[in-house]
């Protein structure tokens, strides 16, 4: 994604390609990172909500969606980073509640993770403050998978 979003940058990709590329991606995650939403919970109904064989695809889909989410606003100053961090301290601050109940299992496995994207984002939204880096499709596709990957 970040080679594709660079070349972006760069030069004009067809929406196809990118599309492609973002596909691509979302099966890495799924697969290799083992990345996938099994259940919605009780979000649209009174009882727990199994996606069964939708799982992969859905997943895939949510992916996709994500990474053009954040697509669509780089070209914003700042707003991507924002979105990024602030949906990266709710999960940390979500992780840090749940840590309470099971003995801080959920906390020791999220933060690792959650901290490094944290101070990775502050020093992008810094530079893209100063004006030394303009936030692209590179930047953009890199905080969108990093946050899928979590």
């Amino acid at each position: 994604m970040v080679l594709v979003g660079g070349f972006d940058d760069m030069f004009p990709v067809r929406a196809r390609y990118r599309f492609v590329a973002q596909l691509v991606a979302a099966v890495a995650v799924t697969f290799a990172g083992g990345v996938t939403v099994t259940q919605l919970g009780q979000c649209f109904a009174p009882f727990e909500l199994g996606l069964g064989l939708l799982a992969v695809p859905f997943t895939m889909v949510c992916i996709t969606g994500l990474i053009n989410a954040y697509n669509m606003s780089d070209g914003l100053d700042g707003l991507c980073g924002g979105h990024a961090l602030r949906s990266r301290w709710a999960g940390f601050a979500l992780a840090a509640l749940l840590a309470n109940g099971r003995g801080g299992a959920a906390f020791t496995e999220v933060a690792p993770v959650v901290v490094p994207t944290v101070g990775a984002v502050i020093g992008f939204l810094a530079m893209n403050a100063r004006g030394f880096w303009r936030a692209g499709c590179r930047s953009s596709s890199a905080m969108a998978a990093a946050w899928c990957s979590a």
